[in-house]
């Protein structure tokens, strides 16, 4: 989804500007580090570790503009490189005796604010192995200045310790607080975006409904224009009332489609799973399916129990509906006529397998099925299967797309209701 990169980017933005400020404090420790030591192979040791530094991240970041997929593995390597080249740093500077130690736990702060738990915890293993090696490993550092020889050793570690701490103090609270604005602001885009998709299947489902309805109303509609012009014929008085009464049943018939369709839409205004019966249901998709699409010849093979129950959400019909008229198009693709629709089940899932007769799917298409986008078909139907899928996971359940030897199979899987009996 859109919005995760869209967060993702976001974080990746603020941790450079965050390495930006850290680059410039390396600079300023090795500006430091030559007034105090004039040791020119610490300094030039130092220079060409940080010029290192800074083309790598500059490439890891030009990588990931690129490649966003790749944020997680893109930020551990950063945030391994700060431990490393903090260390490395620290080795001319005294080891685990320099007080700037402590800054090996932004490292692991800022991993645990953006990376998963097994990375944040590689980072915190790396970092306490660079501080156990510069316990044995450093060049002893000391301030051989004039003008700083009247401070006592003890006196400038404890200035350094305090220095360190305001420090990392700062720059965690205005690189958690900004994090968390994003996350926040992205959680508030995240339901702006599940609200405006609901709305969308709503319409979808009541649309599907009234499409259906009005295919069910042609055939009453068109026996009572016949009636109506036989009557005008008709001079028997019982010939009249047998027209009569077939005319009652047809306007019976309206109203119970109307009615019906009434249902369907209160049904998706309330938006409430219901437990219903698995057969009784998905013959009621099938039957309304086939008069909105009696052009498409639709083999069931039905193997479920006559008892089970499922759970159903009021555009979960709809949804199916979309599926099925995708199959029917690929199979027209091919000049073909038909699909073919198989269900089953066993302890927990209930699979239906639709099985067209068309050109089959892109791999491009499976792997982007949860894209609003994704479409194999000319006219482009991803909405349809997008908000399809969107609705059959909110039952938790699953769409997938493989490719058959006669065409594309879209499986659906849908829970089968606790204490249903199998």
């Amino acid at each position: 989804m859109k919005i995760f990169s869209s967060l993702q980017h976001q974080q990746l933005k603020s941790l450079f500007a965050f390495e930006a400020l850290i680059q410039i404090g390396k600079l300023l420790l090795i500006s430091l580090v030559a007034y105090v030591t004039k040791n020119q192979l610490i300094i030039t040791s130092m220079m060409v570790i940080f010029f290192v530094e800074l083309c790598c991240k500059t490439l890891l970041y030009r990588y990931a503009l690129h490649q966003p997929h790749q944020f997680n593995l893109v930020v551990s390597i950063i945030l391994a490189l700060d431990c490393i080249i903090l260390s490395s740093y620290l080795f001319f500077i005294g080891g685990a005796t320099n007080a700037l130690i402590s800054f090996l736990l932004l490292p692991i702060a800022i991993s645990a604010i953006l990376l998963e738990k097994k990375q944040t915890w590689l980072i915190c293993l790396l970092a306490i192995i660079c501080y156990s090696l510069l316990m044995k490993f450093n060049l002893p550092f000391s301030f051989n200045a004039s003008e700083h020889a009247h401070h006592s050793v003890g006196s400038s570690h404890f200035l350094a310790m305090w220095g360190t701490f305001t420090i990392s103090a700062l720059v965690l609270t205005v690189f958690v607080v900004s994090m968390a604005q994003k996350i926040q602001q992205q959680k508030q885009n995240i339901a702006n975006y599940r609200q405006e998709q609901l709305r969308s299947e709503q319409i979808i489902a009541i649309g599907t409904a009234s499409a259906s309805a009005a295919h069910e109303l042609a055939t009453p509609l068109s026996t009572m224009q016949l009636v109506c012009d036989e009557l005008e014929l008709i001079d028997d008085e019982q010939e009249r009332s047998e027209q009569l009464s077939l005319l009652q049943q047809q306007l019976a018939r309206c109203q119970q489609i109307l009615g019906q369709l009434r249902l369907d839409n209160e049904q998706v205004k309330l938006d409430k799973n219901a437990q219903v019966n698995a057969v009784t249901f998905f013959d009621t998709v099938f039957e309304r399916w086939t008069i909105v699409r009696p052009d498409i010849s639709i083999t069931i093979n039905n193997e479920l129990n006559a008892t089970l129950d499922m759970l159903s959400h009021p555009t979960l019909n709809s949804a199916l509906m979309n599926l099925l008229d995708n199959a029917a198009d690929a199979s027209l693709e091919n000049q073909i006529n038909q699909i073919t629709v198989k269900l089953s089940h066993d302890q927990r899932f209930i699979t239906m397998d639709i099985i067209d007769q068309g050109p089959g799917v892109s791999p491009q298409l499976i792997q982007q099925l949860a894209q609003p986008k994704a479409s194999n078909k000319q006219h482009g139907m991803g909405l349809g299967l997008f908000l399809a899928n969107t609705s059959i996971e909110r039952l938790h359940g699953q769409v997938s797309l493989t490719n058959g030897v006669t065409g594309a199979i879209t499986s659906v899987t849908l829970p089968i209701a606790q204490g249903s009996a199998q």
